[in-house]
């Protein structure tokens, strides 16, 4: 049982093996344990022999309330320091095991842990994270901007020729052209058959 106890550590900090502390607990447990396929036939509970008291008591340290013997509970007087409790999965009665048994085993999270998320508020430093930001990214936009106007009226030139491409008329600097260029009126048009 102890194998299986730091198994369960080692899984999650805050699970051990698991305890059944109310009937409605223990049907729930049964029927997961059969929907699910549970390959064991037995598995440990998380039930030590407690040697200041004499008494069984979940691995918690609470006392047990609830409990699933077949008959009654076993006499505290004839308990070895190598008793721990098993269920049987078929009918999920407890029985007495030697600790050192090889069987199967569920870890349970524990219920008293603190699973909260501390939120921390925002400080003043954090709340002004925001304007700032706003103000730097107005300031770049600004200074590229102004870059862009400043290469703009540097290179004038070279923006009104690539404006110029954009156009679909262009104009015939040879002077020859000019004269032939004129504009022509049809009148009467045939349409030529192919004979």
């Amino acid at each position: 049982m102890e194998d299986a106890r730091e198994h369960c550590k080692n899984k999650a900090n805050a699970s051990d093996l698991m305890t059944i502390k109310t009937e409605d607990e223990n049907r729930f447990v049964l029927e997961e344990l059969k929907s699910y396929g549970f390959p064991h036939q037995m598995m440990w509970l998380g039930i030590i022999y407690d040697t200041d008291n004499d008494a069984l008591a979940w691995v918690d340290g609470s006392p047990i309330k609830y409990s699933n013997w077949q008959f009654k509970a076993p006499n505290m007087d004839t308990l070895a320091l190598d008793t721990c409790v098993s269920m049987r999965l078929s009918d999920s009665v407890w029985h007495l095991s030697g600790c050192s048994d090889k069987l199967g085993f569920i870890c349970k999270l524990r219920s008293d842990t603190n699973t909260d998320v501390e939120v921390e508020p925002l400080n003043e430093l954090h709340q002004g994270v925001v304007p700032v930001a706003v103000l730097v990214a107005i300031l770049i936009f600004g200074v590229l901007v102004v870059s862009l106007w400043v290469v703009y009226k540097r290179n004038a030139v070279h923006f009104r020729i690539l404006s110029s491409l954009g156009n679909a008329y262009y104009r015939q600097e040879n002077s020859q052209t000019t004269d032939q260029e004129g504009n022509v009126l049809i009148t009467d048009l045939e349409t030529n058959t192919g004979e």
